[in-house]
């Protein structure tokens, strides 16, 4: 192997890696926070109440309204309703998310 391409080969290795324990790490984060919820039987919806660990800023509003039906905001609690099965995993595999509880209605 030629000297000139060691180092961004090992930087390439590096990060690769680095994406790879994310992504695992993330896989287990929406597995464990969803085993107390049950999922929505496909092509049905959930509503869900979620805690986050800081009070949600416009991004973090965005990107829940992408998922579901936002109905409220109170300090850190998120009510979301119709939330998809596809969409509650892609929102439990998110980093910024604290906890994932059924919520039944207004």
């Amino acid at each position: 192997m030629s000297r000139p391409l060691l180092r961004p080969l090992l930087a390439t290795a590096f990060l690769a890696a680095g994406l790879l324990v994310f992504e695992a790490w993330s896989w287990e984060l929406g597995h464990a926070r969803l085993a107390a919820l049950r999922l929505p039987p496909l092509g049905g919806t959930r509503d869900i109440e979620i805690v986050l660990p800081f009070t949600p800023e416009a991004f973090n509003i965005q990107r829940l309204q992408q998922a579901g039906r936002l109905v409220r905001i109170d300090g850190r609690k998120v009510w979301l309703e119709a939330v998809s099965r596809r969409k509650l995993i892609i929102l439990a595999r998110l980093y910024w998310i604290g906890r994932i509880r059924p919520w039944h209605g207004r």
